[in-house]
């Protein structure tokens, strides 16, 4: 079960008005050679880093990225925290979660963000038109991810107490053979992942976005604060990439 504190981290802070992209217009190169350890995943939350590292944008601001590939922003958060990368992107709730944590790392940048990237697919055969509906149904998510968070104000809009309801933490790419098999009612995810379900799930549909929940849910640059105090200029040129 969720702990209050964790409930409300995500209810309440992570509506946290997303901060502004520094606009950075005069091309200034970085002043150090030393390679850059960023987390990013395959996904299109990070279409940015991923342009910016395979069409030269970090190296033309002077920056050699050294890139660790990752599922998902809360792995992206956890390689922060234990100093495996120097600069992760996730969603909201890994990054409210990673400088809540008392680890030395700040958020520096939001650069994107959208309502409609997460939503609930459901099994054939399961309706969930009211409240009651939800009481003991089988709900998989990957926990800490800003899908849990947006999943967990879902519940909240429409009067589910989440005790009520069995959310299952589990990884994406194991959504659709758990629910083809029956183990899981639903599952909620973000781009590509309730796609790669109704793919491969006959008969499962979508039953909502998570969007009008008062959160645009903005996509996070976090950096470590080694980086921050002694490589600035790296920081900023990487933010000017990013743009």
């Amino acid at each position: 079960m969720l702990s209050t504190q964790f409930r409300r981290i995500i209810r309440g802070v992570c509506l946290v008005a997303p901060l502004s992209l520094l606009m950075l217009h005069q091309p200034v190169m970085a002043v150090d050679t030393e390679p850059v350890r960023l987390a990013y995943g395959r996904k299109i939350h990070y279409a940015p880093q991923i342009l910016a590292v395979e069409l030269g944008y970090f190296k033309n601001a002077g920056v050699k990225i050294d890139f660790k590939i990752l599922l998902a922003g809360s792995q992206n958060a956890e390689a922060l925290i234990t100093g495996a990368v120097d600069v992760a992107v996730m969603g909201d709730v890994p990054a409210l979660m990673a400088v809540t944590s008392g680890s030395p790392v700040y958020i520096v940048a939001s650069y994107g963000g959208g309502e409609n990237m997460h939503s609930i697919v459901v099994r054939s055969g399961i309706t969930l038109t009211s409240a009651i509906d939800w009481v003991g149904k089988r709900i998989a998510v990957q926990h800490g991810s800003s899908t849990h968070g947006a999943l967990l104000l879902y519940l909240h809009k429409y009067g589910v107490d989440p005790d009520r309801v069995r959310i299952i933490p589990l990884r994406p790419v194991d959504m659709p053979d758990a629910m083809s098999t029956g183990q899981i009612d639903a599952a909620a995810g973000s781009k590509p992942w309730p796609g790669n379900i109704l793919r491969r799930v006959p008969g499962a549909y979508t039953l909502a976005t998570l969007s009008g929940l008062g959160n645009n849910y903005p996509l996070m640059m976090l950096v470590n604060r080694k980086m921050v105090e002694s490589r600035p200029d790296v920081v900023i040129a990487m933010l000017r990439a990013t743009d």
